[in-house]
């Protein structure tokens, strides 16, 4: 047998073991289901991650009510994306509009609240320490800051 005839079947199939594998993961990425009251108080969250890995939120709501998000991060590298539920572009863009969403919502549904590194010191494997804190508040009521309990 030659070596070739073995290592080329042998590569293949280390390569569509890598790529279903990565492909999976993407699909079952954990998050978490942050549970809201229209009025109530904030619902503070804190983390840590390093490099490419992210932190994602979910957070039920309903039309036209208002949501406030406030990111709080040691690393300045560190923004958070607001994405409308069957949206496939965000709605907030944390690296370019900022750490503070202050907006009423489009849809009822989840929403998607990623936190991340920008490449910068992602690729770098930097570490970030993080605290991101969600309030929903009826649309008519005055902005503030989302404050925890």
């Amino acid at each position: 047998m030659h070596v070739k005839s073995i290592l080329r079947p042998l590569c293949l199939a280390v390569v569509l073991l890598t790529a279903f594998h990565s492909g999976a993961n993407a699909e079952t990425e954990p998050r978490k289901s942050i549970e809201l009251v229209t009025g109530g108080p904030a619902e503070v969250e804190s983390g840590s991650f390093a490099g490419r890995d992210d932190a994602t939120y979910a957070v039920k709501a309903s039309k036209g009510e208002k949501l406030i998000i406030e990111l709080k991060a040691r690393n300045s590298s560190t923004y958070f994306n607001l994405t409308a539920p069957g949206a496939e572009e965000a709605m907030h863009i944390g690296s370019i509009q900022g750490e503070r969403f202050d907006g009423v919502l489009p849809s009822d549904g989840e929403y998607l609240v990623m936190v991340y590194m920008m490449r910068n010191a992602a690729r770098r494997n930097e570490k970030t320490d993080y605290t991101i804190s969600f309030q929903l508040v009826p649309a008519a009521a005055k902005s503030g800051p989302a404050t925890g309990p």
